[in-house]
């Protein structure tokens, strides 16, 4: 409000210069202000500064305020959760890997050991089929 006051006087001093020096054509046909029009434009400014803004808290903002809380809450769960089966995922991942190389050497061993064992089949069979042969004659 003092606001306001400080406004008017501001302009009344503005209104008495130009009166002075350029005559009263400077300030308007009336020659100043209309009172009643000022001091209305002063209570019009007066109500909605009196009235609630946007900016304070009411029922409507609080709510908001609740939803955005709750969705803020929602989203940090759910990231949380996300992180956790991704830890699971990298976990199961790895040890799939492990068991994975682990069965590619047991078939690497048994493969060497099945083909030891077939040529040594091998040069069995081929030295009893010479010696077979060989009683033959």
């Amino acid at each position: 409000m003092q606001i306001l006051e400080d406004h008017e006087i501001r302009l009344r001093n503005i209104e008495a210069s130009t009166r002075g020096s350029a005559g009263q054509d400077a300030v308007g046909v009336s020659g100043g202000f209309d009172d009643g029009l000022l001091q209305s434009l002063v209570q019009r400014i007066s109500a909605l500064e009196a009235r609630p803004s946007a900016d304070t808290d009411s029922d409507e903002s609080q709510d908001i305020k609740s939803q955005l809380l709750k969705l803020q809450t929602f989203a940090i769960e759910t990231n949380t959760l996300v992180m956790k089966i991704q830890k699971e995922i990298d976990t199961l991942a790895s040890g799939t890997r492990d068991a994975f190389d682990r069965l590619s050497a047991l078939e690497s061993d048994a493969n060497i050991d099945t083909e030891e064992h077939d040529n040594n089949a091998a040069d069995g069979h081929v030295s009893s089929a010479v010696s077979l042969t060989e009683n033959e004659d």
